[in-house]
């Protein structure tokens, strides 16, 4: 009777360890910066075996005090964002009967679209004389590479003469126009995408004064 009571707990233990793989070395493949508008694959080295999982955490702090979790059986997970900034992940491997070490932690940053860019000047309404170049003005926006001006003589902005700065830090462009009534705006540009529009403002491009004629006797 021992006997059989030892083959019996012995064929139990080669089940429990049939149902329980080894928990492997995890190392992750570092993530690169990702718009917050698009899709992130996160992949780690592994192995996939029956009955491994692997549980990943991302948190916006270093310490994963509040963790987002996901589990699964592969070596990989994707993830969007919502919004940009620093993010934190790591991945370790379990088991119905043990469980892995954390990896140690790797960052990625997530690039969100620009801010908007108030328009400054010219003031609403503003005009200036034919032949004079108007230098428009706006608000820096947060995380702009570039900026996109849009010129029109029509409100709806169905043909716009578009001009773009090629440095994040002008936040100007000084340019001359036909004469008549222009609606002008201003947004931020960069690799994820395009801020939302300022207000629209107008600037009336006038002609200068004909020459006087007297009319009275010489």
């Amino acid at each position: 009777i021992p006997m059989i009571a030892l083959q019996v707990v012995w064929a139990a233990g080669l089940a429990a360890r049939a149902d329980c793989p080894p928990i492997p070395g995890v190392t992750l493949v570092p993530a690169q910066d990702v718009c917050a508008t698009h899709g992130q694959v996160f992949q780690w080295s592994g192995v996939i075996d029956k009955g491994l999982v692997y549980r990943v955490q991302f948190d916006g702090h270093p310490a994963f005090p509040s963790p987002d979790e996901q589990t699964t059986a592969s070596t990989q997970v994707s993830r969007s964002f919502d919004t940009g900034g620093a993010y934190f992940w790591r991945v370790r491997a379990e088991t119905a009967c043990e469980t892995g070490t954390w990896t140690s932690a790797d960052a990625v940053y997530i690039i969100a679209p620009p801010g908007t860019c108030p328009a400054i000047s010219p003031p609403l309404g503003a005009s200036v004389c034919d032949g004079d170049p108007v230098t428009f003005v706006w608000d820096y926006a947060a995380r702009a590479d570039t900026y996109h001006l849009q010129l029109d003589d029509d409100a709806g902005f169905g043909s716009p003469v578009n001009l773009y700065t090629s440095d994040p830090d002008v936040s100007q462009i000084r340019y001359m126009h036909g004469l008549g009534v222009w609606h002008w705006r201003v947004r931020a540009v960069n690799n994820c995408g395009s801020g939302p529009w300022s207000e629209i403002r107008t600037i009336t491009i006038r002609i200068p004064p004909g020459g006087t004629t007297l009319r009275t006797p010489l």
